[in-house]
């Protein structure tokens, strides 16, 4: 057919476009070939007629629209009305020329926020953004923390988690110290760590407190998470300081600050080891650059990451850095070997700072500094701090180091928080009618009779096989003795039955109805013998198997609407949940029905049966 020499000869003509008249384009693809062959290689419009499936008008007219598109002309049907009700349709011109897309939209204004007109002071702080003056003289401080924003951040990580260092919070009390004339940070204690979400912003307020006599200040940090997902979360306390106005002076210059004798340390693998142990500092927090030992104290020189922030006045990561001369000690847990500290669980566990006091900041500082750390105690340390060329410009007179279980970031890690509730559980009935037996029980039973105030009487049912003391201490005399009392009845002062062992379950009854007439001095007293019983338990090794189970009535209130009558046995409850916190499985608390008989002792033994 000649069909290529054919279009090259079209091409020569000077013809450019190119129609394939057909139901389906078969030859556009050849045509396309030529022109890509062609000597000249001319701008050319290959188009089709139909296509498979769509040969309509509409898709004609498709076709014909490509080719006006490139300048052909066309000449164009004129539509008809198509019922007889429709009227004609009017044919209009588009512009031919370009459309001017001229905005209609108003411009957003340029000026920022004036925080001032809405009662808030700007704060010229990266982690901050304004500051409310409350009533009673106190002061809140707003700001938000991501590592979208802060993504220097990220290379501060304790098992694979990022989180706030300690060194920020102690430069967040400076700002607020510093905002309130109140330079100096007397105490600083951190009391959980601020983890940072890899998505979400951390919302934080500082609070301080109205000035006390002598002009200091509380400060508390809080946060919470901003995430959808934890929309109920509640605010999580991190940390408390104390400011005040007592700035001390700052040392005399020491251009001379390390020892002729000082001893070289190698840190080429210092953060790899570091690492090793669950403490990932990344390259903006990897400011230790060399360091020195002499005596008790170490030298190190640190330096800031270029293009870091200058508004924090003291970089958290340059002071972060300083105390990275912590590990360098024999003091620290890190130091002595590779062998990292072992928590309860098992666990591996890594001492971090936790306590600050005397922190006193002088001035500005570059991104280099010099830091003389000294120990003090088996886990606290003095920090002074210098520039280049011996200007002082920080110093923390005690920082105090403690460990912190690895498992246990990683699990706060994963839960979102939400507030805390106490609800009681019915548990399932079960029949203890018969008072437990020494004599068939494997577990003996033991009966404090006085307990702990003038309560109404013993439990019921304490009968002749389960002895009743007057007190520990008269308990603990008949262990001594190798046996559990002398024949006198039960219910009184000393017990009956003779049994060669510690009782397994000593019941001790607990109220302050009738101990005064003063709430508040029936609470105390109660507490003061609670505190004492406890004590005395924990404290006896003999009983370290037994369990003392603290009897109450109304000191609870179980459910909705119900009172607590006993007030001051409401103290014990307290006391005694932080002792079973400290010492599981030998503390049981039970709280009966108030009333003015003696207490069933099938309940109690019902209750310590399915204590946990």
């Amino acid at each position: 057919m000649r069909f290529g020499e054919t279009v090259g000869g079209l091409l020569d003509a000077g013809y450019r476009r190119f129609v394939e008249v057909s139901a389906h384009p078969v030859l556009t693809s050849a045509i396309e070939d030529v022109v890509d062959e062609h000597p000249e290689r001319p701008e050319v419009i290959v188009t089709g007629s139909l296509q498979r499936d769509h040969g309509d008008l509409r898709q004609m007219l498709t076709s014909a629209a490509r080719l006006w598109a490139h300048g052909t002309d066309i000449t164009w049907p004129t539509p008809t009305p198509t019922a007889p009700t429709s009227s004609s349709t009017e044919c209009v011109e588009l512009p031919t020329y370009p459309f001017q897309r001229q905005s209609y939209w108003l411009d957003a204004a340029d000026e920022p926020l004036n925080l001032t007109s809405t009662g808030l002071t700007p704060q010229e702080h990266p982690f901050l953004g304004a500051a409310l003056d409350l009533p009673e003289g106190g002061h809140l401080f707003t700001g938000s923390i991501s590592l979208e924003a802060h993504p220097w951040l990220a290379d501060h990580s304790v098992a694979d988690v990022p989180l706030l260092p300690g060194a920020a919070f102690a430069q967040l009390a400076l700002h607020v110290g510093n905002e309130l004339d109140c330079p100096r940070v007397d105490e600083l204690t951190l009391q959980a760590p601020l983890l940072l979400p890899e998505a979400d912003a951390v919302q934080v307020h500082i609070t301080a407190d109205a000035p006390d006599e002598g002009g200091s200040r509380v400060v508390t940090f809080q946060s919470r998470a901003t995430s959808a997902e934890a929309s109920e979360t509640v605010w999580v306390r991190h940390a408390t300081a104390t400011v005040s106005p007592d700035q001390a002076s700052p040392p005399d210059d020491d251009a001379s600050w390390l020892p002729v004798d000082a001893i070289p340390i190698n840190t080429d693998s210092f953060y790899k080891t570091v690492a090793s142990h669950g403490i990932v500092y990344g390259p903006e927090f990897q400011g230790l650059q060399s360091a020195w030992r002499h005596e008790d104290d170490v030298y190190a020189e640190v330096r800031l990451a270029e293009n870091r922030d200058a508004a924090f006045g003291l970089h958290p990561a340059l002071l972060d850095a300083a105390l990275h001369t912590i590990f360098l000690t024999d003091s620290h847990p890190l130091g002595v070997s590779n062998d990292g500290p072992v928590g309860e669980s098992g666990g591996p566990q890594v001492p971090l700072p936790f306590s600050w006091g005397g922190v006193s900041w002088y001035g500005e500082c570059s991104g280099v500094l010099r830091v003389r750390l000294s120990v003090t105690g088996p886990s606290s340390y003095s920090v002074a701090i210098s520039d280049e060329n011996g200007r002082a410009i920080a110093t923390v007179e005690s920082l105090s180091v403690r460990p912190i279980a690895l498992d246990q970031i990683e699990q706060a890690s994963r839960r979102v928080e939400v507030p805390f509730q106490v609800e009681w559980v019915p548990a399932p009935a079960r029949d203890h009618s018969d008072r437990p037996s020494s004599s068939e029980s494997p577990t003996s039973w033991a009966v404090l009779g006085d307990g702990v105030g003038e309560w109404s009487g013993p439990v019921e049912g304490a009968g002749p096989d389960v002895p009743v003391y007057s007190d520990l201490a008269g308990l603990l005399r008949q262990v001594s003795d190798g046996s559990l009392g002398s024949a006198e009845s039960s219910g009184s002062a000393e017990s009956v039955g003779t049994v060669g062992s510690v009782p397994g379950v000593v019941v001790c009854p607990v109220g302050g109805l009738e101990v005064s007439s003063s709430p508040a001095r029936a609470a105390h007293r109660v507490a003061r013998r609670v505190l004492d019983v406890v004590r005395g338990w924990l404290g006896e090794e003999r009983l370290s198997g037994s369990r003392l189970v603290l009897v109450t009535r109304g000191a609870v209130a179980a459910g909705g609407g119900e009172g607590v009558p006993d007030v001051a046995a409401a103290t014990c409850w307290g006391l005694v949940r932080s002792a079973q916190s400290e010492n599981p499985g030998r503390l049981v608390l039970v709280d009966a029905e108030p009333g003015e008989g003696p207490v069933s002792w099938g309940s109690v033994a019902a209750a310590v049966a399915g204590a946990v």
